[in-house]
């Protein structure tokens, strides 16, 4: 598997901070999200790591597996939905 560098440093990072909930956009730059997910899964210190898809895509059209991930946050994103779903899992 080859991880572009950008990448390998935001997992990195990932190691170290442990964040409460990851919001991950559908479409990045460096690396589809269901790589990072794949990715994020095969690590048993961020397994566990909730994390909250952000796209502009309508749900029904998601090529990533939904079941690894805590919510589907449409944009543009409600603001009360998202803090809500922040709150639930940084609380």
């Amino acid at each position: 598997r080859l991880i572009p560098s950008l990448a390998v440093s935001f997992f990195k990072y990932l190691r170290r901070a442990t964040p409460q909930l990851i919001l991950l956009d559908m479409v990045l730059p460096y690396m589809g999200a269901d790589q990072f997910l794949q990715e994020k899964l095969s690590d048993p210190r961020l397994a566990a790591i909730p994390v909250a898809i952000i796209s502009s895509y309508p749900r029904e059209e998601a090529k990533i597996p939904l079941r690894d991930t805590v919510a589907y946050l449409h944009k543009p994103i409600d603001l009360d939905v998202l803090m809500t779903t922040v709150q639930w899992y940084c609380a």
